[in-house]
């Protein structure tokens, strides 16, 4: 008999905001967005529980003023605790972390990897890479990885990558080899919307039958060899 709460407004994001993320927690969110002075830039916002967001912040650090690369108009990623961010740069090419120590810290660089180390499995050729997904607890990501022009077959383009000890690496496989997780030739993509904190359950939106989905796995080391179409659930998440 539960019901939902009433919606919370980010006024920011009326505004020309692109790419939303809202961590796992409900008490952040993060979008790019773009005007003629700053081009795309990545902002942020806090609140606490029961509370209503906060001004937005521009994603900054100390280093320099700046960011380490400038951003793409799309999408970001958060974890759940809205600590670890992830965005993808105006070149489309490189994954770009940050992380923060706390809610009341700024941003400072995390880790980057470049399209051409997180494209095993994908042809040989200009990569790009597109729709970052972290899993809640900020450790495991999917990211779309997409060869441009795309090639006249199918191709493997969602990869899986983890945070270990040494930074951001390669994960466990994600089609099960019936190519249920590729894209199309025509350019029809498998898009990540949400990843579950085991990385067992993943949710996306299906390019090539127009249809959302979710695709589920055993372990953590194996392909997701389970995937249902969710017709009725085109925004579902899971928790």
């Amino acid at each position: 008999d539960a019901s939902w709460s009433a919606p919370v407004p980010v006024p920011e994001l009326a505004d020309g905001g692109a790419g939303a993320a809202v961590s796992a927690s409900g008490l952040t969110a993060a979008w790019t967005t773009t005007d003629a002075i700053k081009g795309a830039h990545v902002l942020y916002a806090d609140r606490e529980p029961g509370g209503v967001f906060g001004a937005a912040q521009p994603l900054t650090y100390d280093g320099d003023g700046g960011l380490p690369l400038p951003p793409a108009l799309g999408r970001v990623a958060l974890s759940g605790d809205g600590l670890r961010l992830v965005y993808i740069d105006d070149a489309l090419t490189t994954l770009v972390g940050m992380r923060r120590s706390s809610r009341a810290a700024p941003f400072a660089p995390d880790v980057s990897l470049a399209v051409d180390e997180a494209g095993e499995g994908v042809p040989a050729g200009t990569r790009q890479v597109h729709e970052p997904v972290l899993a809640p607890d900020g450790r495991s990501l999917v990211v779309s990885v997409t060869p441009n022009p795309m090639p006249p077959e199918p191709v493997d383009t969602l990869v899986l990558l983890r945070w270990d000890t040494t930074g951001l690496r390669l994960g466990g496989p994600l089609d099960p080899g019936n190519g249920a997780l590729m894209s199309a030739a025509t350019g029809e993509r498998r898009i990540p919307m949400a990843l579950s904190e085991d990385t067992l359950t993943l949710f996306y939106a299906d390019g090539v039958t127009g249809k959302s989905a979710a695709a589920w796995r055993i372990t953590a080391d194996a392909p997701f060899d389970r995937v249902r179409e969710l017709p009725d659930h085109p925004q579902a998440q899971p928790v």
